[in-house]
């Protein structure tokens, strides 16, 4: 028995579905992402996701993407360099303060 304490069943499966998507869907993910940033300025994840929901349900080279994973890209372009968090909050849409997301 170790001491480890048991995993969740969640356990690494970001890391894994991440790794296991391929680095051009990845990058196009990403693309998107920027593009709707600097078309539509700050906005929040539940804002990014609706906006990207709308670009993907109209454009066919646009990859699904779940919420998470919307929101993941966002995390890897902020640790990047390429987004960062604006001056002024926004509100998700349950109405709690969320931090609005822009071009760094």
């Amino acid at each position: 028995m170790t001491s480890r304490a048991r995993a969740a069943v969640l356990d690494g499966y970001s890391i894994e579905a991440s790794a296991s998507q391929h680095p051009a869907t990845l990058a196009r993910v990403h693309a998107i992402i920027v593009s709707l940033l600097t078309e539509h300025g700050a906005m929040t994840h539940d804002e990014l996701i609706d906006a990207y929901g709308k670009r993907a349900a109209t454009t066919e080279s646009v990859p699904f993407a779940t919420d998470q994973s919307i929101r993941t890209r966002t995390a890897e372009l902020v640790h990047r360099g390429l987004v960062r968090a604006g001056a002024e909050p926004g509100r998700s849409k349950h109405g709690r303060r969320s931090t609005r997301w822009v071009i760094a």
